[in-house]
């Protein structure tokens, strides 16, 4: 419940512009008339992605070893994770402000860029976090991976054996 909501969250959220609108507007005046030009708005993010990945925190699996030594962008060492699993989504929608990474956690907070142009009540993460912590696992925002999908990356990590 709680994955499934933060990739629905990525669905709703990966079509929104990385600004709401982006507006162009001329006017010309002679002495007989005036002419205004038309405005353009960005409604939606021309070409939205999302990525999920999957990926073994167990220490003792050799290719996840490989994988950490080897790729120089992966700015989550999972091998430091007890042995799980790490689900990672990332966008490149809109993003999140640095000052409102802590609020998406709050029951009911929605954020500046996203309230008014999206459906919501601000629960779902709240919610989610919740109950990933009581499966003994973490909910974390991270730094995304790599500019193609430079909007909004976090990640749930869950573990083998919780410790609660």
């Amino acid at each position: 419940e709680a994955v499934s909501n933060v990739i629905d969250n990525a669905i709703n959220y990966v079509t929104i512009p990385k600004t709401h609108a982006t507006s162009t507007s001329t006017t010309t005046i002679t002495s007989t008339y005036t002419t205004t030009s038309s405005t353009t708005i960005q409604k939606h993010n021309p070409n939205p992605r999302i990525r999920i990945t999957i990926q073994s925190n167990d220490n003792n699996n050799n290719n996840n070893k490989r994988n950490n030594n080897n790729n120089n962008n992966n700015k989550s060492n999972n091998s430091l994770y007890p042995p799980g699993v790490t689900v990672r989504i990332e966008d490149n929608g809109p993003g999140i402000p640095h000052h409102e990474v802590e609020a998406i956690f709050t029951r009911g907070y929605r954020g500046e860029r996203t309230k008014h142009v999206s459906y919501g009540s601000g629960v779902g993460l709240d919610i989610s976090k919740a109950m990933i912590q009581r499966m003994g696992g973490l909910l974390n925002v991270v730094d995304t991976q790599d500019d193609s999908y430079d909007g909004f990356a976090i990640e749930i990590i869950l573990f083998r054996n919780p410790k609660f």
